[in-house]
């Protein structure tokens, strides 16, 4: 999944790299993770087609 986050950010710095704390206002950033869905039963058929998008079998 990527969404669009917007915000104020800041970084604290390095100081083994010797890198400084840096503050970035107003930013805007796409970030992309992965979501992981644990299920406790078997999706119905009527899920499988609103969800998934289709109506095959799994």
């Amino acid at each position: 999944m990527t969404q669009t986050l917007h915000g104020n950010w800041s970084y604290e710095g390095d100081s083994v790299k010797a890198i400084p704390a840096r503050e970035f206002p107003d930013v805007e950033a796409d970030v992309t993770y992965t979501a992981f869905r644990k299920q406790s039963r078997p999706m119905t058929e009527e899920e499988k087609v609103s969800r998934c998008g289709n109506a095959s079998p799994s």
